[in-house]
């Protein structure tokens, strides 16, 4: 079975895009940020897109690639590291990427509104590393 590069292509641009917007928001500082309500729902929107962007293109490389079928986003991280894919540093801090993203969508509203800055303000960088590895791949 072949990758879809289209399909992955698409996947990368629309996290470039947010990527690009959550940092737009973040270089206030936090006092600032936190005053409107709509940062930290739209950093959180924004967020939750490229986390779910992520998990669709490492469920179609496991499925294409690896012949696997996977039910969680950090299952699929984990699949990716054992094939090699992905390096063991890059790939924990992927799954643990992958669980935050369950907490915003299934546990909303108990989500640290800090949390939520220290990954837009310090995980970004590992979404664009994995673009990367993806980026060899396509």
């Amino acid at each position: 079975m072949e990758i879809d590069s289209q399909k992955l292509q698409t996947r990368v641009a629309e996290i470039q895009e947010k990527i690009t917007q959550i940092r737009a928001i973040i270089k206030f500082p936090d006092q600032e940020l936190t005053s409107d309500p709509r940062n930290l729902a739209a950093i959180k929107y924004n967020l939750i897109v490229i986390l779910e962007a992520l998990g669709s293109i490492c469920t179609h490389i496991c499925a294409k690639k690896l012949q696997k079928a996977v039910s969680e986003y950090a299952d699929c991280f984990d699949h990716l590291c054992e094939a090699g894919l992905v390096g063991k540093e890059l790939g924990e801090q992927l799954i643990k990427m992958a669980r935050f993203r369950n907490r915003l969508v299934h546990i909303y509203w108990d989500t640290n509104d800090q949390l939520v800055l220290e990954y837009a303000r310090n995980d970004l960088k590992v979404v664009e590393e994995f673009i990367k590895v993806i980026g060899k791949l396509i």
